[in-house]
This record gives structure tokens, C-alpha cells and sequence, in this order.
């Protein structure tokens, strides 16, 4: 979620994008001038910057209004969201952080000692090393497989968590979108737009055709 949809109500403009009509505005307009001025072919510079305009908000009033009530529902029920997930991801990390080391304890001087006796037994490396290879094996192997089950249990309790947080989520969300776009759906913006911009060569497509 933007810094902008946090503090100021939604912006709507004709042409961001080339290759759409309009659009809500995501970050300060100035950003989007200066990076077009940058970063876009000289050639496209002048269009895209006499194109792009500002939907006057009274012309769009209460769709302006809902978007804003639907940012505001939906930044919400993220922040509930990120409150129970994130204290269950820091839970699943908790556990798995000690558990992880605890295999790396076990692991490195198992792997130091294979190395030990491979480097010192060059000549007679392949009885010795299949010898050092084994026992360095089976110890990995039953750290290894400790230290899964406490991964997987561990992730098993956090998708618990964070599935029902998603999916209290995802039903705040969605109805508040619901309502949104009903409101959009009452607006002409392409009659709007052939009014407010008589002089645009948008073809449905691109302002570029």
C-alpha cells in the first residue's frame, strides 16, 4: 500500500500509461512526469505529457469517495491481517532458528571430521573416504530429519494461523471491492474522457496508434 492511498484521497487521471485511458494514481503525479521525461523516448515525451490530466473530482465525486472507502477497508483488514501473521511467522521462526542450529552444531564438526580423515588419507582414499563419507552421512541424516520435523510442524502451525488470517482478509477485501466497482460501473468514463480530452488520440488501445 502506497504512502499516497495512506494519506490522501484517491487521484484518478487520463493517461499514466500509454496504453491506458485512465487510471488511480499510485505515487505523487510529479514521479510519474519525471520519469517520463527520463526514461521515455523523446519522440513520446510531449504526447504523454499533454495527455496526461487530472480528472477533476467533483465530475467523479462518488466514485472518488468509494475508492477511498475501499482503500481504507482494505488497508485495514491488511493491518489485521499482518498483525496475526506476522507474530506467527516470528513464532515459526523461534522454533525453527534453534532447531536449525542445532543441525548446523551436529553437521559442521561431522563434516570437519570427514574432512579431516579424507585430506589425511589421500593414498588410501577410498576405503577411508567411503568409511568417513558413511559416518558423516548418518549423523546429517538423523540431524537433518530432527530438524525437518520441527520445520514442519513449526510451518504447519503457521499456515494455520496465516490461512485463516488471509481468509478473513480476502472476504473484507472482496466485499469492499464489490462495492467499488459497482459504483464504477455507473460511470461513463470514455464519455467523460471524450469530453474532457476533445483533442486525444486514445483508440481504445494507446494514445499512440
Amino acid at each position: 500500500m502506497s504512502a499516497m492511498s495512506k494519506h490522501t484521497p484517491p487521484r484518478a487521471y487520463f493517461h499514466v500509461h500509454h496504453e491506458q485511458m485512465w487510471e488511480w494514481a499510485t505515487e505523487p503525479m510529479e514521479n510519474r512526469i519525471e520519469y517520463i521525461k527520463k526514461e521515455k523516448p523523446t519522440s513520446e515525451i510531449d504526447t504523454r505529457l499533454r495527455l496526461l490530466k487530472e480528472i477533476p473530482y467533483e465530475r467523479i465525486k462518488s466514485l472518488v469517495d468509494t475508492k477511498g472507502q475501499y482503500d481504507a477497508v482494505q488497508r485495514t483488514a491488511w493491518e489485521q491481517y499482518e498483525a496475526v501473521e506476522r507474530p506467527a511467522w516470528e513464532q515459526y521462526e523461534a522454533v525453527v532458528r534453534p532447531a536449525r542450529e542445532q543441525y548446523e552444531a551436529v553437521e559442521r564438526p561431522a563434516w570437519e571430521q570427514y574432512k579431516a580423515v579424507e585430506r589425511s588419507a589421500r593414498e588410501q582414499y577410498d576405503a577411508v573416504q567411503r568409511t568417513a563419507w558413511e559416518q558423516y552421512d548418518a549423523v546429517q541424516r538423523t540431524a537433518w530429519e530432527q530438524y525437518k520435523a520441527v520445520v514442519r510442524t513449526a510451518w504447519e502451525q503457521y499456515k494455520a494461523v496465516e490461512r485463516s488470517a488471509r481468509e478473513q482478509y480476502d472476504a473484507v477485501q472482496r466485499t469492499a471491492w464489490e462495492q467499488y466497482e459497482a459504483v464504477q460501473r455507473t460511470f461513463d468514463m470514455e464519455a467523460l474522457h471524450r469530453e474532457l480530452c476533445p483533442d486525444c488520440p486514445w483508440d481504445g488501445r494507446t494514445i499512440f496508434p
